[in-house]
């Protein structure tokens, strides 16, 4: 479980004290110049002088004050789950959702769709034995997920989510032994895309699509990972929707 004292107003606390190093070191600044100038501090003041990064230090202090309270966090889980209860389960399991940000319901009638124009056909691939399909569903309104449908010629009802690393894509994993193996047993399997680690130039920052979209997602009580999340769970509403052979069995996940 997570330490319940890392809270909301804690995580606010400590942005606002990066902010106040960042004025503290203004305002530094401000007093050397006005020391070198000759002039004196205002009334009832002092002039602070000081070659201390006060910014740099209060992240420093942020950083170990996180690390405690991770520390923290270990030591006190095994005694919240010495006394093992369903509670305590469903407790943590909605805590988690909270967390990733699982607050939005997804289409109660999910549909898997074939991603074509005049021009270009979503067929990837096909041997007789096997087809594969561009396709994409909606996960979430304004979010859509897009990957690789491969159905078996032979089905055997069985469904399996196959998710790959953020730097690999749906096609690299589509020659694999694994995949390869499970179109060949008749499984059907999807692949989805997940946001890449690539680094791109935005404005005077170099980061990742991961690291940007994590950002601007946080700002919205959500998590990149949590988007994901939705994006796959979607593919299961849509195996359980009967669109397709009768399920044999409950979907699987590989990754």
């Amino acid at each position: 479980m997570f330490n319940s004292n890392l809270t909301f107003g804690s995580l606010l606390g400590i942005a606002l004290l990066t902010l106040s190093s960042i004025a503290l070191g203004q305002d530094s600044a401000t007093n050397t110049a006005l020391a070198a100038s000759g002039h004196s501090a205002l009334p009832g003041t002092d002039l602070l002088e000081t070659q201390e990064d006060f910014a740099r230090t209060i992240v420093a202090g942020t950083d170990k004050f996180l690390l405690r309270q991770i520390e923290a966090a270990r030591e006190a889980r095994a005694d919240y789950w010495s006394d093992f209860t369903d509670e305590k389960v469903d407790a943590g399991r909605d805590r988690l959702k909270k967390i990733l940000g699982l607050r939005d319901d997804r289409p109660a009638k999910p549909v898997m769709e074939l991603i074509s124009t005049v021009g270009h056909s979503s067929l990837v691939a096909s041997d007789g034995k096997f087809t594969v399909h561009r396709v994409r569903w909606k996960a979430i309104d304004g979010i859509h997920g897009r990957g690789l449908l491969c159905q078996s010629a032979s089905p055997n009802g069985k469904n399996v989510i196959v998710i790959p690393d953020c730097d690999q894509t749906p096609e690299m994993l589509l020659g694999s032994s694994h995949v390869s193996r499970l179109i060949a047993s008749g499984c059907r399997v999807v692949i989805p895309s997940l946001i890449s680690r690539r680094v791109s130039k935005r404005r005077q920052s170099e980061l990742t699509d991961r690291e940007y979209l994590y950002r601007s997602s946080f700002e919205l009580g959500r998590q990149l990972a949590g988007y994901e999340l939705q994006k796959v769970l979607a593919i299961v509403d849509w195996f359980y929707s009967g669109d397709g052979p009768v399920m044999a069995s409950d979907p699987g996940s590989v990754g």
